[in-house]
């Protein structure tokens, strides 16, 4: 782990594996889709580093991505997904985004 500016967040600079989404365990849906049922999580991640480590479980073959509105990160996972997406890599309906929204934004 290289300390980033915070001296407690790891920078993340390459994946240094790759794996096929058809090897992730997934739960099958009423749909016909298959959603894997591990996905990446964005807890914790700094806005900072959030968007490349996004970018490279992405390249390293993660199609689906957690996150949720308290994590304070979603714009920089949302501008990894599309950058991806742009470029061509994948294509957004190939992808599972899981986001949560803390019980006291729901009344408003």
């Amino acid at each position: 782990c290289t300390p980033g500016p915070d001296g407690k967040t790891c920078l993340v600079y390459t994946a240094d594996f790759e794996f096929s989404p058809d090897q992730m365990p997934a739960f099958h849906l009423s749909t016909g889709q298959k959603m894997p049922a591990v996905g990446f999580g964005t807890w914790q991640a700094a806005p900072t580093v959030v968007q490349q480590a996004v970018g490279l479980a992405l390249q390293a073959g993660y199609r689906h991505i957690d996150c949720a509105h308290v994590y304070n990160n979603e714009q920089e996972v949302g501008d990894a997904i599309q950058s991806v997406v742009q470029q061509g890599k994948l294509k957004r309906e190939d992808l599972f985004i899981t986001s949560k929204l803390a019980n006291f934004f729901h009344a408003k």
